[in-house]
């Protein structure tokens, strides 16, 4: 997969076409699932896929305030309920994700609050826990729609637009060198090896396109920051982590194949401000 061409391609998409998929598409999806990256190999997790009938079966239990989205098929994540399982969950969607985008299909993560209620909905029988659910199909025609972008509940902007592009943090506007608030120049990172990882990941979407994380560059280690958010539901906080996770992954993968994320401070301690905590940090 060119992961740089899916995560520049890949959109949040809430209105679809009422076509079916075709059951060669559905079978490389299916195909794909066993391969896709894992955070925590050591999780057992599985994805079943759901036709467009599981919306009304999920209205209440799933979907911004219990609304669903109507879409031609779903695909939900059950996992084991370790630490950590939901930013696992989020990166392993996200990497479905990104090939339903290679094969045309556009798609939307489904929030929900009560992860029983969503199992209870389904008649699912399972010891695995409701981590994650993501709508897909073929992407409706372009319209003028109303988007809202909310940065506290007192600051929400609601504009009128055209298409599906979502406002994006700069690299720029993510990085801080060394230490906290020292913010790079535009020239500072555009030549460093760890450009199209940082770049990857501020292509992430987000809850309400906020973009909480924040990323420490100090040497030869990254150290991810996230913001805590009073308006943003625990689960969705915790699957953005990971596809942020897994966008940035993805890009230094292709560069070192044994890359990956370490939960927790690194050795060395940052002053961070109020709300916000160091998640993970890796060696690059």
């Amino acid at each position: 997969m060119d992961y740089t061409a899916c995560i520049d391609r890949r959109k949040s998409i809430r209105n679809y076409k009422d076509k079916a998929i075709p059951a060669a598409v559905l079978e490389e999806i299916r195909s794909f699932l066993p391969k896709c990256h894992r955070l925590l190999p050591e999780i057992k997790w599985e994805a079943r896929l759901l036709e467009k009938e599981a919306a009304q079966a999920l209205s209440g239990a799933a979907g911004y305030k219990g609304f669903m989205i109507a879409a031609p098929a779903y695909l939900l994540l059950l996992s084991e309920e370790k630490e950590h399982y939901i930013e696992n969950a989020g990166y392993v969607g996200e990497d479905i994700v990104l090939k339903l985008t290679e094969l045309g299909l556009a798609s939307c993560w489904i929030t929900f609050g009560s992860a029983d209620a969503v199992k209870a909905a389904l008649k699912i029988d399972s010891p695995l826990q409701a981590a994650g659910m993501i709508a897909f199909g073929y992407a409706a025609p372009i319209r003028e729609s109303v988007r809202i972008d909310m940065k506290t509940l007192s600051d929400v902007e609601v504009r009128r637009e055209s298409g599906y592009s979502a406002p994006k943090l700069t690299v720029e506007d993510m990085v801080h060198l060394g230490e906290w608030g020292q913010r790079p120049n535009p020239f500072e990172l555009a030549s460093d090896s760890l450009w199209p990882a940082l770049y990857a990941a501020s292509r992430a979407p987000s809850y309400f396109n906020r973009q909480p994380v924040q990323f420490i560059v100090d040497g030869g280690q990254v150290v991810l920051v996230v913001h805590q958010s009073e308006e943003t539901a625990c689960l969705d906080e915790r699957l953005n982590a990971g596809i942020v996770m897994l966008h940035f992954a993805v890009l230094r993968k292709e560069s070192d194949p044994n890359f990956r994320w370490v939960f927790g401070m690194p050795e060395k301690r940052y002053a961070l401000p109020a709300g916000y905590h160091a998640l993970a940090w890796c060696v690059v």
